[in-house]
């Protein structure tokens, strides 16, 4: 096309098919229209909305053992197995958008021919039904996406998506979309910037259209034509334009919209560090006099109005944002922005905070010539530290009735340069020490046992839904770096790249399913929150009251739907007959220990004792009953109903 500076050659914004050139880093834009005959027809009805939703955060390329880039039929060989087994009822998060991650295989990897892929689907629905695999749903997230209609092109095309989406369904799967309305790619040759030339036909100008952190354009939303691209669908003849006709298309079940905050808060988008808070949404920025809140995303074609857009078209709606924004998930006929759930972003910084304490001190210095130096010191928390209110004050930092999605960690916190959880209790004795024939160290028990009582707290009070990421629920030990080469900076530095190796990109499930492995214990203990969500409905009741945050005896007790809850943070003590109130009058039974030896723990409960309650106010509950309560365990009761 002809643009101001120039003739240009950019990919059509709506490309539904892009492919790399064999030799060539950027994408080529495919021209996507098979004959009707090969097109795919759905043949399953999209599944009812679930009541409780249990989430599996998993990635197509790196969905097992194996050292290479998986395809969409390996990653629904492997991952939906897995889920089946360990009922993970909710969601299965892929990467479909074709993004600026520009990745070189370094062995041949075995491909199956499109044919082959629809014909085997079939047998796998099959297999999943043997193992009574229920609901599930699909995601794609990249944060550089350069063509947003695309799939990508390393899994398949669009009619192997569909009919991926289609075997799904008929399992009663639901399938995720993942929008990044907030920004997009910062690539020119095959992305939407400068796409005519100039940098403001989709985005801000100057720094107001770029992050600078992330290297990504800023959505310009005020404009017709960012209006289309994401969010406008006029319905035609059947046919709707921008991120409506891919939930159509694909019959994606439901969404998220990802980075709200950034979409809304101009200051936060450009990450200018200072305070910030609710008072100052609606204040001008001194620098340029523009609004904190970035109006434009306001207007009738920003992110407020993307919920009225497509609740006809989706089950679900879930933001993700830590802003804390008023009435968020109030529907919109009531007056709110209109999100079934908010994605629960505090708590993993909360977890990570406790692991990894950070001293807000700093030791700033001004040197001539040199600026300002920083030195930060971080510490570890010692377990005495922990402050059980402030655990619990994070976790359930909610409005009433905004649901929800709680979660430990995510991918976040299993790429390179960060650690998970279990990395962060048990270090380099993970590599020496899980095996069982080996004897155990202090800094593993007291690993495996917090990653279990973390996990099921963040579960029990966090929210209304639960998010896993693969490989976390058994303590995944390695981390994720993605095949990359040396990076040649313009100062002249290099910064060394992994020779595009696939070792760390893929996810050790042989290691949890090893039973002569302590990563066994954690991932049955896992399956077992499962089994007690589905069979007790916890997360969706309303009930749910704190009755204890002792910060001497590092206990936390709470009631959430017709069970209780009793953690002991306590690294030595433990409590014989600790009192524990309760609503409801009558005999209680354990249905989850986190101390039984099937989950690495020691056996310290027994798993056939039986409690019962007596009259009197204690904690302000009504009846209460007396437990053993060992250090570092995790115990859940149930009233019995003989």
């Amino acid at each position: 096309m002809e643009t101001p500076s120039g003739i240009k050659d950019s990919i059509p914004a709506w490309i539904k098919f892009s492919v790399q050139a064999p030799g060539e880093i950027p994408y080529n834009g495919i021209y996507y229209e098979p004959p009707e005959v090969e097109k795919y027809v759905f043949q399953h009805p999209q599944p009812k909305r679930p009541k409780s939703l249990r989430i599996y955060e998993s990635h197509v390329g790196m969905s097992s053992t194996l050292v290479i880039l998986h395809s969409s039929l390996f990653h629904v060989m492997v991952l939906f197995i897995r889920m089946a087994k360990e009922l993970w009822m909710q969601k299965t998060y892929r990467r479909l958008a074709s993004e600026m991650y520009y990745k070189r295989m370094d062995r041949d990897v075995e491909e199956i021919g499109q044919e082959s892929r629809r014909e085997l689907a079939p047998q796998l629905v099959d297999f999943g039904k043997e193992l009574n695999l229920k609901k599930s749903d699909a995601q794609h997230k990249r944060y550089h996406v350069t063509n947003f209609f695309a799939p990508s092109s390393r899994f398949g095309t669009p009619d192997d998506l569909k009919s991926l989406i289609d075997r799904a369904h008929e399992l009663g799967l639901l399938v995720l979309m993942d929008i990044v309305h907030s920004h997009a790619s910062n690539n020119t040759l095959d992305g939407l910037n400068h796409f005519d030339g100039t940098d403001t036909h989709y985005f801000h100008a100057g720094s107001r259209g770029y992050h600078w952190m992330w290297d990504s354009r800023l959505f310009n939303y005020g404009k017709w034509e960012v209006w289309c691209l994401g969010f406008y669908s006029q319905m035609q003849d059947g046919i709707g334009c921008g991120g409506v006709q891919h939930l159509m298309a694909f019959r994606f079940d439901w969404c998220d919209i990802n980075d709200v905050y950034s979409s809304w808060l101009s200051r936060f988008r450009s990450w200018v560090v200072g305070s910030f808070s609710k008072r100052s949404y609606w204040r001008l920025a001194p620098a340029d006099a523009h609004w904190i809140v970035d109006v434009d995303s306001s207007a009738p074609s920003g992110p407020v109005s993307i919920p009225s857009l497509l609740v006809v078209q989706v089950s679900i709606l879930l933001g993700t944002t830590v802003s804390g924004m008023p009435t968020f998930c109030i529907p919109v006929e009531d007056g709110g922005i209109g999100f079934d759930y908010r994605l629960q972003m505090a708590v993993p910084d909360k977890w990570i905070e406790i692991l990894n304490f950070l001293d807000v001190s700093f030791l700033t210095c001004m040197v001539t010539c040199i600026g300002e130096i920083r030195v930060v010191v971080r510490l570890l928390l010692q377990d005495e530290e922990w402050r059980m209110g402030d655990i619990v004050h994070t976790l359930t930092n909610r409005r009433w009735l905004e649901k929800c999605i709680a979660y430990a960690e995510s991918h976040d916190q299993a790429l390179v340069g960060d650690k998970t959880i279990a990395f962060w209790l048990m270090d380099k004795d993970m590599y020496d020490f899980m095996a069982l024939d080996r004897p155990s160290t202090p800094r593993i028990d007291r690993g495996i046992a917090l990653h279990k009582m973390i996990r099921l707290i963040t579960m029990g009070l966090g929210g209304e839904g639960y998010l896993n990421f693969m490989g976390n629920e058994f303590g995944h030990p390695e981390w994720i770096d993605f095949p990359r080469g040396d990076q040649h900076l313009p100062n002249g530095k290099v910064v060394p790249g992994n020779n595009y190796s696939y070792d760390k990109c893929r996810r050790r499930f042989d290691l949890g399913d090893a039973v002569y492995l302590r990563y066994h214990g954690m991932q049955e203990f896992d399956q077992a929150m499962q089994h007690l969500e589905e069979k007790y409905g916890f997360m969706i009741s309303r009930h749910q009251y704190i009755s204890r945050k002792d910060e001497g005896d590092k206990m936390i007790i709470f009631e959430r739907g017709d069970l209780v809850f009793v953690f002991n943070f306590h690294w030595s003590n433990s409590y014989f007959g600790y009192r524990v109130g309760c609503l409801k009058p009558g005999k209680y039974k354990v249905v989850l220990d986190s101390d039984d030896k099937l989950f690495g723990g020691f056996g310290r409960i027994n798993p056939s004792a039986e409690y019962f309650s007596t009259e009197g106010k204690y904690d302000n509950r009504p009846h209460s009953f007396q437990v053993y309560a060992p250090s570092r365990t995790a115990v859940v009761y149930a009233l019995t109903e003989d």
